[in-house]
């Protein structure tokens, strides 16, 4: 590893986590509202109605039960036919899309999925991104910390670590802390926090020379008012079209407090040799409530 790209790595870390130091306690005044708690307000209210939604929902089924009669239709010819058609085309559609096509390395792989392998870092030669279909090496590590600015008094910090098994498999986790303050009446201010975090295990699905694509399953939840972790899923990609310049799009969902969560992160990166510098946007939503902002950071490879 080398010892210069170590080191910036370790002072983007420092950086950013003498940043999350807490300047104040929440709660110090009821005045004014900021958007982190209108956030939370939103996420646990919308949580309330679904439950709600749902004990009424089990409630009518049960006084329903008995009442049920079920009734078999019978539809042949050809309706039955282009239903099985369309059943079995979005089947073969879904495994291809997100496991395997038939004759895959033969298409996309000169025949040998197996020798493809990672860059020692995005654009070591000229026409090549994360994947080198001449060959590589077989595991890597991301590390990137970004700033994040949603105007106004909202702003935040946040790291990333990506740890790459395999050219197929990769473990990736994140985490945003995100403040604001809200002044008082009284002139005071206090601050509000929240804390976003996210671990996934992602498969590589498509390892091209100039395309990279992902998705997989982990947990993702979010620290505030109360702490909530829930079941996720993310796909993400990264497009390598002309040296030094990519850019990588990520989507990440969880069910969180009885509410789906979803996640936007865009962002073009500059790769100079190990490290990218980036700037994008990133947005979390739930009900009518977001909090969004930019973002820039940079990115260290190893």
């Amino acid at each position: 590893m080398p010892t210069r790209y170590g080191i910036i790595a370790a002072a983007l870390l420092l950086l950013l986590l003498v940043g999350t130091l807490p300047a104040q306690e929440k709660k110090g005044g009821d005045e004014k509202r900021g958007s982190i708690e209108q956030f939370e307000d939103e996420l646990e209210n919308e949580g309330r109605h679904e439950r709600r939604d749902r004990d009424d929902d089990d409630h009518d089924d049960d006084h329903d039960d008995a009442d049920v009669v079920i009734v078999h239709h019978y539809h042949g010819g050809f309706g039955d036919f282009f239903a099985a058609l369309a059943a079995e085309a979005a089947v073969h559609s879904f495994v291809g899309a997100f496991f395997w096509i038939p004759n895959e390395d033969t298409l996309f792989y000169g025949g040998d999925i197996w020798r493809l392998g990672y860059t020692p870092y995005p654009y070591y030669r000229s026409n090549v991104g994360s994947f080198d279909p001449e060959g590589g090496q077989r595991h890597r590590v991301d590390v990137s910390g970004h700033w994040f600015y949603g105007g106004g008094d909202l702003d935040g910090r946040g790291l990333r670590a990506r740890l790459a098994l395999s050219p197929f498999i990769a473990v990736d986790g994140s985490w945003t802390d995100l403040q604001e303050r809200v002044a008082s009446g009284s002139d005071a201010a206090r601050y509000d926090n929240i804390r976003f975090y996210s671990a996934f295990l992602n498969y590589n699905r498509f390892r091209f020379s100039r395309l990279q694509a992902w998705w997989g399953l982990g947990l993702m939840g979010l620290d505030g008012n109360r702490t909530y972790t829930g079941f996720a899923w993310n796909l993400g990609a990264e497009l390598f079209p002309v040296r030094p310049l990519s850019v990588s799009l990520r989507y990440a969902g969880g069910w969180v407090a009885d509410q789906y969560l979803p996640e936007w992160r865009v962002a073009l990166n500059l790769h100079v040799r190990r490290v990218a510098v980036y700037a994008g946007y990133q947005r979390w939503s739930v009900g009518d409530a977001a909090l969004d902002g930019l973002i820039a950071g940079a990115r260290v490879t190893f």
